[in-house]
């Protein structure tokens, strides 16, 4: 199930707390005050690579609810939603052409280098989903079954 991806509002606590670039996610609909957020920061890590997967790492934290201390309360009017990221493809769909503009902003990348950021780069499962995608989308429904079963990505096919 996809989670929202947000941005810190600048001069907030959170813009205080996160390092710049950090992902913040939430699977939860802001329907109150406050959401729960938790965010991933680290750019060192061997297997985070991209935007998408420290957006990766927060949601899976997230979502099984991970002991962690990246992780906030945070009032909703402090938090800029800016697109979705969806775990089982590894990638981020922003919202729309204002949102494009503030990630680049908070990433400190131009419009052109964006695109790279969106897609997992550290997760070899994603990497392998979007190969059984592209073959399928091609019209290579032979490769793409071989393929998918021999990676055990059944549901892709």
């Amino acid at each position: 199930m996809p989670v929202r991806v947000y941005l810190p509002l600048v001069g907030a606590p959170l813009d205080i707390l996160v390092m710049p670039g950090s992902a913040v996610v939430s699977a939860a609909e802001p329907e109150e005050e406050r959401l729960l957020v938790d965010y991933e920061g680290s750019t060192r890590a061997e297997n985070i690579i991209t935007f998408a997967d420290r957006c990766h790492h927060a949601a899976d934290r997230h979502r099984s609810f991970y002991p962690t201390v990246a992780r906030a309360f945070v009032p909703v009017a402090q938090l800029i939603p800016v697109g979705s990221y969806d775990p089982e493809m590894g990638e981020i769909t922003l919202d729309g052409d204002e949102e494009r503009v503030r990630l680049a902003a908070w990433l400190g990348l131009d419009d052109d280098a964006l695109d790279r950021e969106l897609s997992t780069e550290g997760s070899l499962r994603h990497k392998m989903r979007r190969e059984v995608q592209a073959l399928k989308a091609r019209g290579d429904l032979v490769r793409a079954r071989w393929l998918a079963r021999h990676y055990h990505l059944d549901d892709v096919v």
